[in-house]
C-alpha cells in the first residue's frame, strides 16, 4: 500500500469511504486474492483504475 485516504460520506456521520494507492496490477495473484478479501467486507468496491508498471525501455507486456 502507497496511500491511505479516509473521506466522509456527507450521508450519516462517522460513515467514510477509503481510497487507496497499491503497488501492484489487479491481475496479480496476491494483488487479487486481497482485493477479493476486502470486497468481500466491504459495502462499496470500486477500482478506479489498474494500469501496468512503467519499465523503461523494456518491452511492455499489455494487462488487461
Amino acid at each position: 500500500m502507497t496511500k491511505l485516504e479516509s473521506r466522509p460520506t456527507k450521508a450519516t456521520l462517522g460513515e467514510y469511504i477509503f481510497l487507496v494507492d497499491i503497488a501492484g496490477h489487479r491481475t496479480d495473484a496476491p494483488i487479487a486474492q486481497v482485493l477479493e478479501q476486502i470486497e468481500a467486507r466491504s459495502g462499496m468496491f470500486k477500482i478506479f483504475g489498474s494500469y501496468p508498471r512503467w519499465r523503461g525501455t523494456e518491452t511492455q507486456q499489455h494487462r488487461p
